[in-house]
């Protein structure tokens, strides 16, 4: 099973991709800045739903809101650092392998860079919020160390596949932003 999350977040680096082609790594490094300040935002909005009173006909309700979204914070670290450390890496590679193939080969600079990053996305990720920072705080994960390769395995595949098949994006995307 993948998350829903994987697609929404796999489609990030065809963005990313497609700002890389038309407007350069620093555009792309800014957008990437744009997205981790945004979750941060999101994260502090989250949070202040947390700790606002509720209303007393939604006790019920809101016991299980900040249950619910207040657990999740392995989750939230864990995916700021994945990103960050991603999404960094996927803008220099896609430049190193522009310089490499002198600026043709879309398809590859797109897949070759997004498929390594996805790769440190995906093990970053998932080996911090289900194992290394709940046994920080816990003193075990939150998923056996032995069932982590396989969902590593199975969000990366997953991530792989959507980088293949949003090739014909990244071109349609270069082709409408320059012509915009």
């Amino acid at each position: 099973m993948t998350p829903a999350a994987v697609l929404a977040y796999a489609l990030t680096f065809m963005w990313t991709d497609i700002i890389s082609e038309v407007f350069g790594k620093k555009a792309a490094r800014k957008v990437v800045w744009i997205g981790f300040f945004s979750q941060l935002i999101m994260l502090g909005l989250v949070e202040f739903a947390i700790v606002m009173p509720e209303p007393a006909w939604q006790e019920e309700l809101a016991s299980w809101f900040k249950q619910i979204l207040g657990s999740t914070w392995f989750i939230v670290v864990a995916s700021l650092i994945a990103y960050l450390v991603s999404q960094h890496h996927d803008v220099w590679a896609f430049h190193k392998w522009r310089e490499v193939t002198r600026g043709r080969y879309l398809w590859l600079r797109n897949n070759l860079s997004t498929m390594v990053s996805q790769g440190i996305d995906t093990v970053l990720f998932i080996s911090l919020a289900f194992g290394v920072l709940p046994y920080m705080v816990y003193g075990e994960p939150l998923i056996p160390w032995s069932a982590l390769p396989s969902l590593m395995l199975g969000q990366y595949l997953a991530k792989i596949i959507i980088a293949v098949l949003d090739t014909p994006l990244v071109y349609a995307g270069v082709k409408i932003v320059k012509k915009e």
